[in-house]
């Protein structure tokens, strides 16, 4: 569930030198519930109870049927959202509840504006952060010939792949000036072959650049290749139901889906995951 921007949310906060490096020292969400007025006298629980922790340079992927709120779950952790009283979100010790401008945020679609080249669309972050156009530009350039779109740079939206255009949304997310990174659903319109590439290359920059991240999929299969952790959440109202960490070594390769380790996370994801389903399901 996404909804505007609420009232009383905490203006952003310029990072400082200390604050960049917030998440290589971790997030920690305590006690996060979230519930919406539907109407006069009805409301809506959207989450429930979320507590977690996650550990600096890793990868923790939030895996739950549609509608469980994890999208809630990120845009309370960036700072969109409120928790309801008593929720808190801590980025390095650092109390960051409601608060933007902290995390780099991935929503599902690219979001690209098609009036700027993808070099443009790349540094619009850091345009938003005060830096000059032609600085961020030079900030840019050396992330395009590590992400292989060096010669694309003066392309724009409509000329490039679905497959590029989702690059340039992430080199967008790697280089806001913050070492946590929030992704959700960012390859659910790629074809197969295409998101196996690109979690691949993804992997690769996550090992170079040091990130860490929190991801949002619908995908048992990506979240098990990508992640060190996959934590379930229930049908709505969203809580976490299980909690397991991912029995494979890195660095990843394809081969690993095939492994035992592999096909064993999966049974487990997927019980839970049916258990959630089969609730919902009616009965005679």
């Amino acid at each position: 569930m996404t909804v505007a921007r609420q009232p009383g949310l905490r203006a952003p906060v310029p990072l400082t030198a200390a604050h960049a490096n917030e998440g290589l020292r971790g997030l920690t969400i305590k006690d996060v519930n979230k519930t919406f007025s539907v109407t006069r006298t009805s409301t809506l629980s959207a989450l429930s109870g979320i507590n977690m922790a996650i550990a600096p340079g890793s990868v923790v992927a939030v895996l739950g049927p549609s509608g469980c709120g994890k999208t809630t779950l990120l845009e309370i952790v960036c700072g969109l959202q409120l928790p309801d009283a008593g929720g808190k979100i801590e980025l390095g010790g650092l109390d960051v509840t409601g608060r933007r401008g902290h995390f780099a945020y991935m929503p599902q679609r690219d979001a690209l504006l098609p009036w700027r080249t993808a070099l443009d669309n790349a540094v619009l972050g850091l345009e938003l952060k005060g830096i000059v156009r032609k600085e961020a530009r030079s900030q840019a350039q050396e992330l395009f010939r590590i992400f292989n779109l060096a010669e694309f740079t003066h392309y724009y939206p409509k000329q490039l792949s679905i497959g590029m255009r989702q690059r340039v949304a992430l080199l967008r997310t790697f280089l806001f000036p913050s070492t946590f990174m929030l992704l959700d659903e960012p390859f659910a319109s790629l074809d197969a072959i295409t998101r196996m590439n690109v979690h691949l290359w993804l992997l690769e920059m996550w090992e170079r650049l040091e990130r860490t991240v929190m991801l949002v999929t619908h995908d048992i299969d990506e979240a098990i290749f990508l992640a060190d952790r996959v934590i379930v959440l229930s049908t709505h109202p969203g809580a976490i139901v299980l909690d397991i960490e991912v029995p494979l070594r890195r660095p990843r390769t394809l081969e690993a889906t095939t492994t035992e380790a592999f096909l064993g996370a999966k049974r487990r994801l997927l019980d839970a995951l049916g258990q959630q389903v089969r609730a919902f399901l009616p009965t005679d």
